[in-house]
């Protein structure tokens, strides 16, 4: 696992720790996409403070990492602005973890309404393998080989797990 991952979920036994450092983070993560969606889009502090309907010093606010009085109403303005859907829910500390290790730029930026129909349109929409929907690429036909299986003996459990070679045709 990685070495930020394990200090975290050891140092996150401790509540009032767990719950400073996550705040602190969503925080900073709030304020980095703000600006990550803001520069996406080649636009400067003045340009997302009209389209948003607020001040230019209001963006300067919400960019900086520190802040951290966030409104949902705030938050809503800025998603009809950057033409996005804002998405706020409760989750366990392992996935605060898998999102603090995860972040970087990439991750921040998000594709405008328009883009993401666009390529939605061009995507099967399938359940995985448990029961959750999501859009897939299509690859067209594909063909399964099967192949020998293999016993994972690492760990002594003789758990059995099968192997598929999966080629395009």
């Amino acid at each position: 696992m990685n070495e930020l991952a394990n200090k975290l979920a050891t140092e996150f036994h401790d509540k009032d720790y767990a719950h400073s450092y996550v705040n602190q983070f969503y925080d900073m993560a709030i304020a980095a996409q703000i600006k990550v969606l803001r520069e996406q889009r080649g636009w400067s502090q003045e340009e997302l403070a009209a389209n948003a309907r607020m001040k230019q010093e209001r963006i300067s606010l919400l960019e900086n990492v520190d802040y951290s009085a966030w409104t949902l109403k705030t938050l809503r303005q800025l998603a009809e602005a950057f033409d996005v859907a804002v998405h706020v829910s409760f989750e366990d500390y392992s996935a605060a973890i898998v999102n603090v290790i995860n972040l970087r730029r990439e991750k921040l930026e998000v594709a405008t309404r328009e883009e993401s129909l666009d390529s939605f349109a061009t995507k099967k929409l399938k359940t995985n393998i448990d029961g959750d929907w999501g859009a897939y690429k299509s690859l067209g036909p594909v063909l399964v080989y099967p192949i020998p299986m293999v016993v994972d003996v690492s760990d002594d459990n003789d758990e059995w797990h099968p192997v598929a070679q999966v080629r395009p045709t």
